[in-house]
């Protein structure tokens, strides 16, 4: 199962499978690091965590004007 562990808060498609689609926010800083974790069940039963770092850098839009 994947959870959002840190940031701002982003948007799972599904937590509950080996692989994740996530949608990540917009951030209003330069860039952001995202923290995220996966746990999972071995074959003995035994649960496992695993930590992912993401960075999600600022949205930068650039104007043409052909005018100026």
């Amino acid at each position: 199962k994947w959870r959002q562990v840190s940031g701002t808060k982003a948007q799972f498609a599904t937590t509950d499978t080996a692989s994740v689609e996530v949608t990540l926010p917009k951030v209003s800083e330069k860039s952001e690091k995202l923290t995220f974790e996966v746990a999972v069940n071995d074959n003995d039963g035994a649960i496992i965590t695993k930590s992912v770092v993401t960075v999600v850098k600022q949205e930068v839009v650039v104007e043409n004007d052909p005018g100026k």
